[in-house]
């Protein structure tokens, strides 16, 4: 309605308006009139109802006195000769009539049930009076019939009582048709005044709205930039005033339009030229910013290939076996080139990050190995300082979530590294938690809590600018560029987090971040059968550590063990006495190594001369320098020993290995795998396979298995020799592997397809990948390159053999199940016995399955392994060296291969993470799992002699014999 009224000219709106207002006025004053007029004609019609009802009552009081009922009858109907009266009745002392006439039945009909319709008729009644006995007239004229009231036709002294009463109804049809008639007159009149005042209003507004036109035609020439259209309005009103206004302002706007036109042609002018000139200038910034990538790119290279170059000859020189004075020298120069690379590469990252350059990965991850990761990386740094590193992951921390794992390794890893640098003495705790989650996303809270030097709160906020850090004399006692924690808060809102700080000068600081993840549903892995449940069982902690106490309880009560702690030696021993006084003793004691007083060497000892609590099986928990070897902690009575920081994982495994093996009977042998029966029986005689794999463990592995199922095994190293040995030779199956040298498997499949289509014939051969990347969508890429199955690595007996029958045809007789094939040697049933505690750099359990329950090929494998891990390590080091991350990438895949093949849990794991570091292009954050790498590795060395040890089969077995090797 607003916007139809906006919509309307202004002539319209006052005409309308000004026309309204008078037809309401009219009708208003019309409607006043006949009102009053149908008051007045109402009120005449009582009155004459009541004259005529007056002149009954006069006429009718001699018969009303004797009660001559015969006279009233003719009196009544005498009235009726005047057509208005539509009846009369007389009436006495009740309420039945003496006398009455009739003309409208309908009105008398009304009248006797309460009263007659006000459009039909009015009632007027009148009173009938009479004078006393002996009274006479006074001889005064006649009376007035018209008079109102009874002394106009009697004395006063006459009147003495009443006789009865009169009731007259008349018509009001006549005075009705009289109101109508006055109504029609009177909306005529107002109609035509109407009309006549709506004329003369729009005879006048026409003139004005004429003028106003005027004004508004010349306004929109104006607006079309026409300044000569001139208005000349002769009137002295207020129109005319206006517009002699409006042609002074138009003649002045014409001129200031003139000056503007020409002022715009010039700026036009000065626009295009200043425009050329930032052309210009943004093409040379441009090219300037091509120049600085392009030498920033090459710096990157130029600055990192000579210090890894330097990096790897130290590592080579420590390889060599140098004096204790030279590896001083060596392990300087080694740490000087780890910072100052370390130094390039945060001003590298942080030029990614100005240029914009830096893209977030989105992946599914394991939250917790990340983090453990991290302490786990940077335990001996800590070590080295004396600090405690200490680690906890809160239940409700969801374990697999999207994300980019490397960029959050990197904020944490930053942190920690801040903390532990800053920190002389005390510990640094890093904690993960849940601030809130709903079905789909946790918004997960990382803090790293140091006793260090703390921060001036003054300081505070710059910590988080560029180059920046709490003082100058901080970067000369600590050095650094200060980009550290600018980059962590550029990654960190990249991911759509918070970071921050809580210090306090002198007291240590807490840093923090706070990302939300989206939740994934991951299908769990197999877990191993322990045969021990844990839950329940009690358990000590003791360790001077108040922090580690806390995180360790906490940590085995989400494990559902009852947990106590102590504080020190003496506490301890106090409390399992007491424990097995009342018959409700502890079953583990993990005993920190480093205590005041009496450490947990010595603590250990009394434990067990202790016939008490001789029973109780001890875990300890050791620096990564310890002195003390494996062995010698064995002896001590030691059932796991574990180093700090003690990851969840670590802790738990070793309470349920020293519990399975506490609980196994002396001298009983694990129980043979499962998977060992169906292997053992089943025959692939005379299946010609073609292998292709580079790793030399992995070769070894599966053409040995092959072999002892019959198979007839040819063997290539790459994926170009593949192509060649199959179209050249006849094969039942072909198991590929995916990342080879010269031509990888997804690239030898395509060409052996393509060479199928193009011979023609319907000729298919079975083609099985082997990968070890069991990851989502990795079949979809082994099918979209013409595979028909594949298998993950490390290799699974019983799996590879189902997807080789499963290529066969189903009437081939050389795949039979045989419950007289032979198996395997005796030893076959029996796990491996090992006097190693803790978590061991092999499984042998593992491998003995994995080889079919064969020890001497398990312990075949590990030689092989061994003969390879330098060579292997050498290669990572010197791709390193060389800043190539994707040569980096290819030797941790490769050794990660050859390491879950031979179950080196360990080794594997940190290949897998410098894998994972390569291939996003971190190579900057890849030091410490190098340095981690390079320990695995000794440890492995070390543990060699005792895995061969163990695994001498009881009796020999006849070698494999029907092995093709390749043409190489």
């Amino acid at each position: 309605m607003q916007h139809w009224y906006a919509g309307l000219s202004l002539r319209t709106k006052v005409t309308g308006i000004t026309v309204a207002i008078t037809v309401l006025s009219l009708t208003a004053v019309a409607s006043i009139g006949i009102f009053q007029i149908g008051r007045e004609i109402a009120a005449e019609q009582h009155r004459t109802a009541d004259s005529v009802a007056l002149g009954v009552a006069r006429a009718s009081e001699l018969a009303m006195t004797v009660r001559d009922t015969r006279e009233l009858s003719r009196l009544a109907n005498s009235f009726l000769r005047d057509d208005n009266v539509l009846f009369v009745a007389m009436y006495a002392d009740g309420a039945k009539p003496l006398a009455m006439a009739v003309r409208d039945a309908t009105s008398w009909e009304q009248f006797a049930h309460g009263g007659v319709d006000k459009n039909r008729g009015v009632v007027g009644t009148h009173s009938v009076e009479g004078f006393a006995q002996g009274d006479e007239f006074s001889g005064e004229a006649d009376p007035d019939l018209s008079a109102d009231t009874p002394s106009a036709t009697k004395p006063a002294a006459a009147r003495s009582q009443v006789l009865g009463s009169v009731v007259v109804c008349i018509s009001t049809l006549p005075t009705m048709q009289a109101e109508q008639h006055q109504i029609r007159l009177t909306v005529a009149a107002t109609a035509v005044a109407a009309a006549v005042g709506a004329a003369i209003l729009f005879l006048t507004l026409r003139s004005w709205m004429r003028r106003l036109q005027l004004l508004v035609d010349a306004s929109q020439s104006i607006s079309r930039g026409d300044f000569s259209v001139s208005i000349n309005d002769p009137h002295d009103d207020e129109i005319g005033r206006l517009s002699q206004s409006f042609d002074g302002m138009r003649l002045a706007v014409g001129d200031r339009d003139s000056q503007l036109r020409q002022f715009a042609d010039t700026l036009q002018e000065q626009v295009k030229q200043r425009t050329s000139e930032l052309e210009k200038a943004l093409a040379a910034a441009e090219e300037a910013n091509r120049a600085k990538s392009l030498f920033l790119a090459n710096m990157s290279h130029e600055l990192r290939t000579p210090l890894n170059g330097v990096i790897g000859m130290v590592d080579l020189l420590l390889a060599a076996q140098p004096n204790a004075q030279q590896r001083r020298y060596c392990e300087v120069a080694k740490s000087s080139a780890r910072s100052l690379l370390e130094l390039i590469n945060d001003i590298l990252d942080f030029s990614k990050i100005e240029a914009g350059k830096l893209e977030l990965d989105s992946t599914d991850f394991d939250l917790h190995e990340v983090i453990e990761n991290v302490t786990q990386v940077l335990g001996e740094v800590a070590e080295r300082k004396g600090i405690e590193l200490i680690c906890g992951v809160g239940e409700a921390v969801p374990r697999t979530v999207l994300g980019d794992p490397t960029r959050l390794r990197q904020v944490v890893l930053n942190l920690v590294t801040n903390a532990i640098k800053f920190t002389d003495t005390g510990e640094v705790v890093v904690h993960v938690d849940v601030e809130e989650q709903t079905d789909t996303h946790s918004l997960v809270k990382v803090s790293v809590k140091d006793s260090g030097i703390g921060i001036p709160k003054e300081r505070v906020a710059r910590l988080f600018k560029s180059f920046s850090q709490v003082d100058a004399s901080t970067t000369r006692k600590f050095g650094g560029t200060g980009l550290g924690l600018a980059i962590s808060h550029r990654i960190v809102e990249m991911m759509g987090g918070q970071i921050g700080v809580e210090s306090e000068e002198g007291k240590g600081s807490t840093f923090w971040i706070k990302v939300r993840f989206e939740k994934r549903t991951v299908p769990a892995p197999a877990k191993r059968e322990i045969g021990v449940d844990p839950r329940g069982l009690r358990a000590l902690v003791v360790d001077d550590n108040s922090t580690n106490r806390e995180i360790l309880q906490a940590q085995l009560a989400s494990w559902h063990l009852q947990t106590d702690i102590a504080a020190g030696a003496k506490e301890a021993l106090e409390m399992l006495e007491a424990a097995a006084a009342r018959q409700v003793p502890y079953r583990f004691a993990i005993l920190d190594m480093r205590m005041p007083k009496t450490d947990g060497m010595e603590l250990a000892t009394q434990i067990k001369s202790n016939p008490l609590t001789q029973d109780v099986i001890l875990i300890s928990l050791s620096s990564i320098g310890d002195p003390m070897t494996i062995e010698q902690m064995s002896r001590r009575g030691f059932a796991a020993c574990l180093t700090k920081p003690a990851l969840p994982s670590q802790l738990y495994d070793a309470i349920v290995d020293s519990l399975a093996a506490q609980e196994q009977p002396q001298g009983q042998s694990a129980p043979a795998a499962k998977n060992q029966e169906p292997v053992a029986s089943v025959r692939l005689d005379g299946v010609r396979i073609l292998l292709a794999e580079d790793n030399a463990v992995n070769r070894f592995v599966a053409s040995e298995l092959l072999a002892s199922t019959g198979c007839v095994c040819t063997i290539v190293v790459n994926g170009r020799e593949a192509l060649e040995s199959a179209l050249r030779e006849t094969h039942d199956v072909i198991l590929m592997d995916c990342q080879m040298p010269e031509l990888d498997g997804f690239e030898a499949a395509r060409g052996i397809r393509e060479a199928e289509a193009k011979a023609g014939g319907g000729q298919h051969r079975p083609i099985i990948a082997l990968t070890a990347n069991a990851i989502k969508g990795d079949r979809e890429l082994c099918l979209a390159a013409g595979m028909d199955d594949y298998v993950t690595k490390p290799i699974d007996p019983i799996e590879l053999l189902s997807a080789i029958r499963r290529q066969l045809p189903t009437n081939r007789p050389a795949a039979v199940e045989s419950s007289s094939a032979p198996s395997s040697s005796t030893d076959a049933a029996e796990a491996p016995a090992t006097n190693y505690q803790g978590i061991a750099p092999v499984d042998l359990n593992t491998l003995q399955q994995r080889c079919m329950g064969n020890r001497k090929l398990a312990s075949k494998a590990l030689k092989i392994f061994e003969s390879s891990l330098t060579k292997d390590v050498s290669a990572l080091h010197e791709s390193m060296s060389k800043g190539d991350a994707k040569a980096v990438a290819a030797s941790a895949h490769k050794l990660k291969g050859s390491a879950a093949n031979v179950s080196a849990e360990q080794v594997r794991s940190v290949a897998a993470e410098l894998e994972k570091l390569a291939r996003a292009d971190a190579l900057s954050q890849a030091g410490n799992s190098l340095d981690q790498l390079d320990r695995e590795v000794r440890r492995f060395q070390e543990f060699l002699s005792t895995a061969l040890t163990n695994l001498v089969p009881s009796q020999e077995q006849p070698a494999a014999s029907n092995i093709v090797r390749g043409q190489t």
